[in-house]
């Protein structure tokens, strides 16, 4: 990771926080007198209830001074579509989970837009029951997505077009809801069936009869980056279609509604402003390029950049303040819903050490928060005692208090009631204010739809042309992992790959295969896009399911990588092709090639399964409602044909496999489980109840060497986990998680070229081929997270020559690192391909100092310590062994985490024994076999412990999740002990379709998947 700025610099100058507090003070009392005229902050569109008491303060006491706020990624156009359809501007959020029937136009809503943390999560509980309830999705979108990936149907449209295909949906359904729908303009209605490509036009019929027979169970939930005329028509479909009550509107937060970047761009070219702070963000380098902020900038006589990052911004400002993480300052925040968070400090600044309370001046170096900047530069006068702040200690003593003040009126506690001080110390620890106790919450509201004469005069004259050779279109996207550029700088993000295109280091233009080979371009080609005067280079990623003529960039990057030590990547920026009139989607753009080709890594073409297995399977719920019948193969078996090849960098999978020559593991040709299917072939049975203690005499000696005699599976718990491939996104923040918690480290752009990566868990992407050979033009997608899934007979045990490999009681394949000595045989015999090797002491050297001369010889004798900075070695899980050069390492299934529930589940049932905690018991438990000595709790998942029929202490169900499984969005990971038969993991593994993947090559794993289950339109298959 890049280090963090620490240090106050003027004019390239270092400085201490002591020369700027003089400066703040003297500009202070200039500004007071002139009643803040010259005075402005751009800020990001943060909900901070607290610092809207400083933004108020400012606007009172220098009613002169200006605010502005900017976002490369802003909700402009949902604002004003809700005020075209409603008189106001609102913020519309569906819930998914009333929807039946659900239209995506354009909208990433399960990926990374507005509330997709709550959306997607609503929309999985519609998947996680009975087929009965499952709901159908509907995308059209330009490129691929994870709400896309998701879709039972996805029609690929240029994003120019959807508006389009919005209009002549109107037009299909308005004979069925007459006097409901606006008119549409006759040039408009004729142009929205020209422009549209016959795919599109074949959805329209069966689409809309599918929305009739939803109705007021259905949506339309159009994306940001489409125009307000398509938002305003969309609420009008919705509240023809009677679908109005499963929406919430709320206003929007006050920082939505702030002038933005080109009303300060103004003001800088006129001369109105002398003195700009700038509180995070990064706008010179993701300013709209027609504005040329970076020129206008320079006309002020005073800049101050307050940010994480010495960056393009920094370098411009003639003074730059580190700023504080939100981890260690004190702030408060608004969800979506209005909810109010805390944001409070976890650790001490770890860039400065703090001044003693006594002490009053600052300390030279470290960040500050902007909440003790403002309060500072302001003068803002002390919650506690009215009195201005005038030094550091009072700015960071008024900011907590802003906090607590902000609190007291949220929760209508007057500041000397005496409930305050619990009351505020209980909000700290849930972290946000529940609900029920908001006095000022935003409510939802219920809007009245405006007349549809209003909504018609806001539609278009006229709609733009198709793109085509000569005149292309690009979309521009926020990254999946850098967002808008603001975590640039986290190695980690840098090195996750990207969900669509498997990307590491960089983003590329994502072009379709007919539109490459329409210009002879493959994957790694340099292309020059213009428009107008504007241009930027860039290489193509040929990926099936884009839009043809139109090509998709990602925003994030910057074109050169600032990160120490590391080397390669960076990627390309692409801002300066967007405009402030265009910033989502772009038209009439030119493609030359350059003759060049870059170097683009992605880790989609690493672990391959081989040819012809049975990898991932999916299920049309229209098939598995109608009877089995014994002689077909299980619908929609995917095989690995082709998987990533070079031509598509896609998996093609025949959705019409045959049989294969070999009987899947748990999938009889019924397609139906029985109890008994998953008991056979396991040394612990799922469900079946686990014999009773031995005594230590009659124990199986073990023998891990005697492959004759494996170890013997005794333990209570037997460990195992089901992933449903119908909830998998593909998001990765499995992957993040399992690396931040296990201690896996970062490699860079050339080693994970060389198949050199280290995550313990990966998610391959498969696209569905129809001849199984090369994807489909429009593929289906389905995604599936693989790492070890702990085989009960593992053949990389069975090849280790040094017993690294071993198997625990409890069913885990865990690594001895102490034993490996690096022969890399159990790579090599892992069909899975989910191990991982230590190339490299990644974890003591930086990236640019791994190739050095070994502590073996006198040069290199220094290298045996870690030349890491005390930072780095701090971001260690210290639960997890750190694994040094020449060690195997993979997925453990989080024992760390497992042996802490453990022992806390004993010293839990310790505690009730001896009568140090009272609890709920069930007195009437009897142990089947001797008396022991804990009591069986009532409700154990708050007791912390439970006990199994033999009065063995258990970790109950639910109460320990591995890293990957906290983390999922959909909770399509399920993790806990087949041995109980009360325990989720052991109910999904009794599902229909559950199979054990390769379950052929009798490895047995503990880890087995449900297929993908989809909701066609019949009408559209």
């Amino acid at each position: 990771m890049s280090p963090r700025s620490s240090s106050v610099v003027e004019r390239g100058v270092s400085r201490r926080w002591d020369d700027f507090d003089r400066f703040a003070r003297i500009l202070a009392d200039r500004l007071r007198s002139a009643q803040g005229q010259g005075f402005a902050v751009l800020a990001e569109q943060v909900p901070s209830p607290a610092l809207r008491r400083i933004r108020e303060h400012l606007r009172q006491n220098w009613p002169q001074a200006q605010w502005y706020t900017f976002e490369p990624v802003d909700y402009g156009e949902v604002l004003r579509g809700t005020e075209i359809a409603f008189g106001q501007p609102l913020l519309p959020t569906p819930d998914l989970e009333k929807i039946d029937c659900l239209l995506v136009l354009d909208s990433d809503c399960l990926g990374i837009e507005l509330d997709s943390l709550m959306q997607v999560r609503r929309f999985a509980r519609r998947r996680q029951g009975p087929p009965q309830q499952f709901n159908r999705l509907y995308v059209v979108e330009s490129t691929g997505t994870l709400t896309g990936f998701m879709a039972d149907h996805r029609l690929r449209l240029p994003a120019s077009l959807v508006g389009a295909f919005l209009l002549a949906l109107t037009r299909e359904l308005s004979p069925s809801l007459p006097g409901k729908l606006p008119e549409l303009p006759a040039r408009v209605d004729e142009a929205s069936g020209r422009e549209l490509p016959e795919s599109a036009r074949r959805w329209l019929a069966p689409l809309a009869r599918d929305l009739l027979r939803h109705r007021g169970r259905c949506a339309i939930l159009p994306g940001y980056r489409q125009p307000a005329y398509v938002h305003a028509l969309a609420h009008t479909l919705n509240a023809a279609l009677e679908a109005s009550s499963l929406w919430e509107f709320r206003p929007p937060p006050p920082e939505m509604l702030e002038a933005g970047l080109p009303a300060l761009t103004d003001a800088l070219r006129a001369g109105r402003i002398d003195t700009l702070v700038i509180l995070g963000g990064n706008p010179v380098l993701t300013a709209p390029a027609d504005l040329q902020f970076a020129a206008a900038l320079r006309q002020a006589r005073t800049t101050i950049r307050v940010g994480l990052y010495y960056d393009q911004t920094s370098e411009l400002c003639h003074w730059h303040l580190p700023l504080s993480h939100f981890l260690e300052s004190w702030g408060d925040t608004e969800s979506s819903d209005g909810t109010l968070c805390c944001i409070q400090p976890l650790i001490e600044p770890l860039l400065s050490n703090l001044p003693s309370p006594a002490e009053q001046e600052a300390p030279p170096r470290g960040g500050r928060s902007a909440l003790e900047i403002l309060a500072l530069l302001t003068q803002f006068p002390h919650p506690r005692d009215g009195k201005p702040v005038t030094s550091y200690v009072s700015a960071r003593s008024a900011a907590y208090e802003l906090v607590r003040t902000v609190f007291a009126a949220r929760a209508g506690l007057a500041p000397d009631d005496p409930q305050l001080s619990a009351a505020f110390q209980r909000y700290k620890q849930l972290g946000f204010l529940p609900p029920e106790q908001d006095k000022q919450r935003r409510s939802s509201l219920r809007p009245t739809l405006r007349p549809l004469s209003d909504i018609q005069r806001a539609l278009p004259s006229s709609l733009p042309s198709a793109p085509q050779r000569d005149a292309l279109e690009v979309t521009f996207h926020p990254d999946y992992s850098l967002y808008d550029g603001r975590y640039l700088f986290n190695a980690w993000l840098q090195e996750l790959p990207d969900p669509i295109s498997k990307l590491v280091w960089d983003n590329a233009a994502l072009i379709s295969p007919q539109t490459a080979q329409t210009f002879g371009l493959t994957t790694g080609d340099v292309i020059r896009l213009r428009h107008d005067s504007y241009q930027v280079e860039i290489p193509v990623f040929v990926l099936p399911g884009q839009a043809d003529y139109s090509l998709a960039l990602h925003f994030g990057q910057c074109g050169e990588l600032r990160m120490a030590h590391i080397t390669g990547g960076g990627g390309t920026n692409v801002f300066p092709l967007r405009t402030s009139q265009a910033r989502y989607i772009l038209t009439s753009v030119r493609l030359e090639k350059t003759g060049r080709r870059a170097t683009l890594v992605t880790t989609q073409e690493h672990g391959v399964i081989p040819h012809g297995r049975d990898i991932v399977r999916e299920v049309d719920l229209s098939k598995l409602r109608q009877p089995p019948s014994h002689s077909r193969a299980p619908e929609g078996s995917h095989s690995s044909a082709d998987h990533n090849s070079s031509a598509d960098h896609s998996s093609g999978h025949s959705s019409s496999a045959s049989t294969p020559s070999v009987p899947l593991l748990g999938l009889p040709p019924d397609g139906h489980l029985s109890e008994e299917d998953l008991r056979r072939g396991y040394q612990a049975g799922y469900g079946q109840v686990p014999p009773p203690p031995m005594p230590a005499r009659d124990k199986q000696r073990r023998f891990p060497l005697d492959l004759a005699r494996p170890e013997r599976l005794d333990s209570p718990f037997q460990w195992g986990m089901v992933i449903d491939l119908s909830l998998c996104t593909g998001c990765s923040a499995c992957v993040l998680a399992c690396q931040v918690e296990n201690n896996i480290p970062v490699v860079g752009k050339y080693e994970v070229q060389r198949n050199r990566e280290m995550h313990w868990l990966r998610i391959d992407r498969y696209f569905s081929s129809t001849d199984g050979q090369t994807a489909d033009a429009d593929p289906r997608v389905i995604t599936q997270p693989l790492a070890c899934l702990h085989c009960e007979q593992a053949p990389c045990e069975q090849v280790c020559p040094v017993n690294a490999a071993v198997h625990s009681p409890e069913g885990l394949n865990l690594q001895v690192y102490n034993r490996c000595i690096g022969t890399r045989y159990c790579a090599n015999a892992c069909p899975y391909k989910a191990r991982r090797f230590n190339w490299f002491d990644y974890n003591k050297r930086h990236l640019d100092a791994l190739r050095v001369p070994t502590p073996l010889t006198p040069e290199g004798a220094a290298l045996t310590r870690s030349l890491l900075p005390e930072s780095l070695r701090m971001l260690k899980n210290p639960d997890v062994t750190v694994r040094m050069r020449g060690v195997m390492e993979k997925c453990t299934y989080c024992v760390q985490r497992l042996e802490r529930a453990k022992y806390g589940a004993k010293i839990a049932a310790a505690e009730v024994a001896q009568g140090r905690r009272t609890i709920p018991v069930d007195a009437s438990f009897r142990p089947e076999g001797p008396a022991s000595a804990y009591r069986k709790p009532q409700d154990p998942k708050s007791a912390g412990y439970d006990l199994d029929r033999w009065g063995r202490v258990i970790v109950p169900d639910g109460l320990v999740r591995t890293a990957c499984q906290a983390v999922c969005p959909t909770q399509a990971i399920i993790f806990g002990n087949v041995l109980d038969p009360h325990s989720a993991v052991a109910a999904a593994k009794l599902r229909a379709g559950e199979y054990a993947l390769l379950g052929e090559l009798n490895t047995k794993p503990r880890t087995s998947y449900l297929p993908r289950l989809r909701n066609p339109n019949p009408e559209l298959t």
